[in-house]
């Protein structure tokens, strides 16, 4: 019977790789943070206004896209419009107008 004295280890990448992995994960988390302060701008053609945690992986996201605001359900895998949201100015006009009729 042979004996093995150092059997391979079956995914276990080398300190190497593994810091090469770290390294990438670092630069790929820099980068999103850069593009959510980028967003975060005034003339951004994609806006995330606000956003409200409903729970694990529950949320409702109000997106301006283009001047266009959206209410937006998301959970999980799944993105759902609830709603397109007038913007805040209109909004009061729009009640005033009601009210007067």
């Amino acid at each position: 019977m042979e004996r093995v004295l150092n059997p391979p280890l079956s995914g276990v990448g080398s300190l190497g790789e593994k810091s090469l992995a770290c390294r990438f994960i670092a630069g790929l988390r820099m980068m999103m943070q850069r593009l959510m302060h980028a967003s975060a701008s005034a003339d951004a053609p994609l806006r995330l206004e606000a956003r409200l945690n409903l729970g694990s992986k529950k949320s409702l996201v109000l997106v301006n896209c283009c001047g266009r605001r959206v209410l937006l359900a998301v959970c999980g895998d799944t993105i759902v419009t609830v709603a397109d949201m007038p913007k805040p100015g209109r909004a009061k006009t729009a009640a005033r107008n009601e009210a007067s009729r």
